[in-house]
């Protein structure tokens, strides 16, 4: 499985369980702000387009690591935590590394 979740939070551990859809349901928790970010962005442009992927991954990142730290929900993509995956990729895609 790509993802992991590591929480005491009952319901968390009960949308992980099935097979294939459980890993889909926690990736999408992990990313939940994405939509969010691209809907009010095309509502007011608040961000220039061409940094805008840099933007989604770092407030994924935040949104992860309040979650890990705050609530202790604990998201893992390919055993890498993902606010480290998330905010390492957004600050990647801001300075036009990646």
């Amino acid at each position: 499985m790509v993802t992991s979740l590591d929480t005491e939070n009952k319901t968390l551990i009960d949308l992980a369980k099935p097979p294939i859809i459980g890993g889909y349901i926690i990736l999408l928790f992990a990313v939940l702000p994405v939509p969010v970010l691209l809907i009010i962005n095309e509502l007011f442009d608040l961000v220039p387009s061409e940094a805008f992927e840099g933007w989604l991954a770092l407030s994924a990142g935040l949104w992860n690591g309040i979650l890990a730290y705050f609530y202790e929900i604990r998201i893992k993509i390919l055993f890498i935590p993902c606010w480290i995956f998330f905010t390492g990729l957004g600050l990647l895609m801001i300075c036009d590394i990646v």
